[in-house]
């Protein structure tokens, strides 16, 4: 059909998939550019070169973190040793690399928040973009159907659960504190 590149507008590219494309374009002989969205995972690290091969030219990574204690918080499933492996696999195999990331989880302070920057300044090498956003509640979240043991309270007079940024921390990064990190 002409079509030069692709981008799988799934939230969050499987390994399992990746290696299923791989294979399908390798039986096929087949080479298509593609770029997605992925979990940083441990099982995209030996599928990169293969899949980069294959055509994949960028992935974009929930990173949102390189503070292990924030990390362990939002449940993100991962180490930073596996993050350092991914980019090494990524950059070995020439795959643009793009972390999402996050400021003002709930008790993030500032020194964790600076582990973030200093993070993704030392490895400004291998990381080809970056997509800062400011915590927000997300309806359905673990913080969402708890808030209260991750500190948050609803702002005086309004109501959380219809307008997603009608909170406050009891400890941590403001939301403006958030924002000036971006």
């Amino acid at each position: 059909y002409g079509v030069e590149a692709i981008f799988l507008c799934d939230e969050s590219l499987s390994p399992a998939m990746v290696h299923r494309l791989t294979d399908t374009f390798a039986e096929r002989d087949f080479f298509m550019r593609y770029t997605s969205m992925a979990r940083v995972e441990k099982a995209f690290i030996p599928l990169v070169g293969p899949a980069a091969e294959r055509g994949l030219r960028s992935l974009s990574f929930g990173f949102e973190s390189a503070c292990p204690r924030v990390l362990g918080e939002m449940k993100k499933g991962f180490t930073l040793d596996v993050a350092e492996e991914l980019l090494d696999a990524c950059q070995a195999a020439g795959v643009r690399v793009q972390f999402f990331t996050m400021f003002g989880f709930p008790s993030e302070t500032p020194a964790e928040a600076n582990e973030t920057i200093d993070y993704l300044v030392n490895n400004r090498d291998r990381i080809w973009g970056i997509s800062p956003a400011a915590w927000m509640m997300t309806p359905g979240s673990e913080v969402w159907t708890d808030p209260d043991a991750f500190g948050v309270a609803p702002k005086p007079g309004e109501d959380m659960t219809v307008q997603s940024s009608s909170f406050l921390l009891k400890k941590g990064l403001s939301r403006a504190e958030a924002v000036q990190y971006l």
